[in-house]
């Protein structure tokens, strides 16, 4: 209600007879000290038009004074320490209520807008900052389990091929002893071959 501008319209009951064009004064009088009428007219004349409860006031107002973990009471100081860190002139206090001008309402919500912005702004930050470091953790744990996968499948194949080996050698043992067949078919002592060649 304190950013629209409402209209609200009372009823005023001009006698107690229910009958046209007669005005009794005491009536109308009452009526219009009951419903702060007068009160709402002498502030307008002052210059107040917003008058907000000191509770509705500081719970929408209090991040302009206070950290966004504090609770400050609803009550005249809080008023008084968002107002003066606001840096706004020209406002009265009342018993319940703050009564402030038409642009003390503007700058008060400029400066509102301002603090959610770097709020909303540190926050991206920070959620970015996260998310980053989020997936980096995902990345190097998905490296690790890659490696491990990896590792266990070289074990398996490795192990295959050892097991396939002994049943079925592909190579036997390499040494100067070792037999070789020549061209007509005879065995030949391998290392003899060699030094023959030379």
């Amino acid at each position: 209600m304190v950013v629209g501008q409402p209209h609200f319209v009372r009823c005023i009951k001009p006698n107690d007879d229910r009958k046209a064009l007669q005005f009794s004064q005491d009536r109308v009088l009452a009526q219009l000290r009951s419903t702060g009428i007068l009160e709402t007219v002498s502030i307008r004349r002052q210059g107040y038009s917003h008058r907000i409860l000191f509770e509705d006031f500081v719970k929408r107002y209090y991040y302009l004074a206070f950290r966004a973990h504090q609770t400050p009471p609803a009550n005249k100081e809080s008023c008084v320490a968002i107002l003066e860190k606001s840096r706004l002139d020209h406002w009265v206090l009342g018993k319940t209520k703050v009564f402030l001008k038409y642009y003390h309402v503007e700058q008060l919500n400029l400066l509102l807008r301002e603090v959610i912005g770097r709020v909303v702004m540190l926050q991206a930050y920070t959620k970015g900052w996260l998310g980053a470091r989020r997936y980096k953790r995902a990345r190097q744990k998905r490296e690790k389990a890659a490696i491990a996968i990896q590792s266990v499948l070289w074990k398996l194949l490795f192990a295959t091929i050892l097991h396939q080996s002994a049943h079925y050698p592909l190579l036997g043992p390499v040494n100067n002893t070792d037999v070789i067949r020549s061209d007509d078919g005879s065995s030949v002592n391998s290392y003899d071959h060699f030094s023959d060649a030379l």
